[in-house]
């Protein structure tokens, strides 16, 4: 009866086996890093289009209100712009960064220069 089953020598030897899997974890180790930076730079470019997303709406939503004349300064406009706006804290970075608008005004704190919209983590700003 063993002759017969040694006959039909069908299957892969232990050692076979312990070879592929040896393979396999090495081909994984050296991928992971890669998936690991990519991921990384995924993030980030997934954050710097959402601070352009608010800072489009914003400066849109600005541009609205401020043709209306409703508003004398731009300061004015501009808050007026963020409460019309609502949760801008509805754009989030993947990576658990805070995205925030952010006004720069000229030196008499009336004049608007420009809209911005940065995160927490300083890598992802442009």
């Amino acid at each position: 009866m063993l002759k017969r089953i040694r006959k039909n020598k069908k299957g892969f030897t232990l050692a076979e086996l312990l070879i592929v899997v040896a393979i396999i974890g090495v081909l994984t180790g050296l991928s992971l890093p890669t998936f690991a930076s990519t991921r990384k730079k995924a993030n980030a470019e997934t954050c710097q289009a959402n601070q352009r997303s608010l800072r489009d709406a914003i400066v849109r939503k600005y541009a609205e209100i401020k043709a209306s004349g409703a508003y004398n300064t731009d300061k004015e406009a501009y808050e007026a712009v963020i409460t019309a706006l609502g949760d801008v804290n509805s754009y989030k970075c993947p990576e658990g960064g805070k995205i925030t608008p952010e006004a720069v005004y000229d030196t008499s704190g009336k004049k608007l220069i420009s809209i911005k919209a940065k995160c927490s983590i300083d890598e992802h700003n442009e």
